[in-house]
């Protein structure tokens, strides 16, 4: 099995003895008032798929995916039967190009998902994104930033991205990095505001969280 892959099944397997695992996140509950009122939405990194449930509840078509075999595993576990017809799950490597169509989505919401990777593949993760999102689609986003006290810990792998411990890489943002990664977007909110409760039980409350709209198509007139 793939060391990344190893890894990640295996943080997701001490994540499901965490008391939040299943609780819909701060950063969704807050996210989704800049939501349109219906539509298909696509989770990256979506983990248990607690918030994939919570925007599913809320009438959307919810395309929930993970890295992770065990990740998918408990989200589909987990899905009740209520919420299958609007909740598809599936596997997706986010460093990779994104199995679905141009302009497709009408969100595309990234929860702490988006900060495992060097800066080249960034900004791949970031066109990929755009590509899939519709005119005028919204994008959420909540990443670790320069200020977490991990900042600065384990070996430098190249400009705020280190490895914390053996297969722990994690890439800081700063508000300066994520303006330059989310040009093509119109921004709705960026700020240093953003927590989650596995940050608040550290005290952290400084996430990046970003908010952005893809602009719509140009007028033929």
């Amino acid at each position: 099995m793939d060391d990344k892959l190893a890894w990640w099944n295996k943080k997701h397997k001490k994540y499901a003895t965490e008391s939040w695992v299943d609780k819909t996140s701060i950063f969704a509950e807050w996210a989704a008032e800049y939501f349109p009122g219906e539509g298909k939405i696509l989770e990256l990194g979506a983990g248990h798929g607690q918030d994939s449930r919570f925007f599913a509840g809320k009438g959307y078509e919810v395309t929930s995916t993970d890295f992770s075999g065990s990740a998918l595993e408990y989200n589909l576990s987990k899905t009740p039967e209520s919420l299958k017809n609007r909740i598809t799950v599936n596997s997706v490597d986010i460093s990779k190009p994104l199995p679905f169509g141009n302009d497709f989505f009408d969100v595309v919401y990234c929860n702490l998902s988006l900060h495992y990777f060097d800066d080249l593949t960034t900004d791949e993760v970031f066109k990929e994104i755009y590509r899939v999102l519709k005119p005028k689609g919204i994008v959420a986003i909540l990443v670790n930033s320069i200020n977490d006290p991990e900042y600065g810990q384990g070996e430098k792998i190249e400009q705020d991205y280190y490895e914390l411990v053996p297969g722990d890489v994690k890439h800081f943002f700063s508000k300066e990095y994520m303006k330059r990664k989310t040009h093509k977007f119109e921004t709705i909110l960026l700020d240093s505001e953003g927590t989650s409760y596995k940050d608040t039980e550290k005290g952290v409350f400084n996430l990046i969280r970003y908010i952005g709209r893809k602009p719509p198509l140009p007028s033929l007139r």
